[in-house]
């Protein structure tokens, strides 16, 4: 996992603004959430289940929430509305 968290956030930073930073903002998200799951439903205490849940489900809506900022900035000299 560290590597795959590595690129995904290596991506996330150096992808340009637009559709390369949401891709890579997805495949985070897809990652965290499947994280989540599998954790989720593998570990051995609830206790333990639960914790794997929240830490990686909360990167996960992290991510998400950064899709926010992602979008294609925009052109100098048109105004926003």
């Amino acid at each position: 996992m560290l590597l795959r968290d590595l690129a995904c956030g290596l991506a996330m930073v150096f992808a340009p603004a637009g559709w390369p930073l949401l891709t890579a903002i997805a495949i985070r998200v897809a990652s965290d959430l499947g994280d989540a799951l599998i954790m989720g439903a593998g570990l051995p205490t609830d206790a333990d289940r639960c914790a794997a849940l929240v830490v990686a489900g909360g990167f996960g809506v992290l991510c998400a929430l950064s899709a926010f900022g992602a979008r294609r900035p925009q052109r100098s000299g048109r105004k926003a509305m």
